[in-house]
Order: C-alpha cells, then sequence, then structure tokens
C-alpha cells in the first residue's frame, strides 16, 4: 500500500521536444533559442529588392492592360461606397502592415479621410503608378 500511495505522490518529468531546422531539441536553453528563431523568422519584413523581377513583370502586366484598351473601355474609378465596403468587412484584429496602421485604426477613419484615399487610388489606376511599397 505504500509504495502504491508513493507513487501517486511523485511528480514525473515531461520529456519536451521542439523540432529546429538541424532537428530536435530537448533543453530548455535550446528550445527557447528555437522559438526565439522562429519568430525572428516570423517577424521579419521581407526584403523588397528580392521581388524587383516580379514588380516589373507586374508593371509590364498592367502597362499592358492599359494601353491595348479602347478610350472608351477605361477601368471604372474606385466608388467611395465600394472602399468603405471593404473597410467595413476588415478584421480589426489582424496584425498591422509596414505603415504601422492597424486596420482598427481604418475602420475610424473620417470620410473626408476615405474620399481623399479614392483619389489617390483613382489617380494611381489612371497614370499606371502603383508606389513600390504596395
Amino acid at each position: 500500500m505504500w509504495k502504491l500511495a508513493k507513487s501517486f505522490k511523485r511528480t514525473t518529468q515531461i520529456k519536451r521536444s521542439i523540432h529546429r531546422e538541424r532537428g530536435l531539441v530537448f533543453t530548455d536553453t535550446d528550445i527557447a533559442e528555437a522559438f526565439a528563431d522562429y519568430m525572428v523568422k516570423q517577424f521579419t519584413i521581407n526584403p523588397m529588392e528580392d521581388c524587383d523581377a516580379f514588380q516589373e513583370h507586374l508593371f509590364r502586366e498592367v502597362r499592358n492592360k492599359f494601353n491595348n484598351q479602347d478610350a472608351e473601355s477605361n477601368l471604372e474609378p474606385i466608388k467611395v461606397e465600394e472602399h468603405q465596403l471593404i473597410i467595413k468587412g476588415m478584421n480589426p484584429k489582424k496584425a498591422l502592415g509596414i505603415d504601422k496602421i492597424t486596420n482598427k485604426m481604418i475602420k475610424f477613419l473620417p470620410n473626408n479621410i476615405i474620399l481623399n484615399l479614392v483619389q489617390i487610388f483613382n489617380n494611381c489606376l489612371n497614370q499606371v503608378y502603383f508606389p513600390n511599397k504596395w
């Protein structure tokens, strides 16, 4: 009976491991380092210089689309109502972007700012100009 009661009192060590790029790690220090490496990798902004070829391809495609259209078949401008619907549907809990603006902040924008944004977007479409950060 004593052995059974003693076995209930004993705490067992749980051997935890985590998979790292170089294999499994078991010590607390190695697990913490693996977690830190993973977080650094997740929260590092992708370098923009790696996508120069993609940007060139994208700009070429957009210019071709605009150049091949008739004068009467231009793209319709973005409407303020469309933009407001998109803002309304945004999840306020999503992470912020490179500009450090959260979706919650965007949801509280006054109408005059939304109108200005729509004008900027429409001008970008008309001029076939898209900022590199976009």
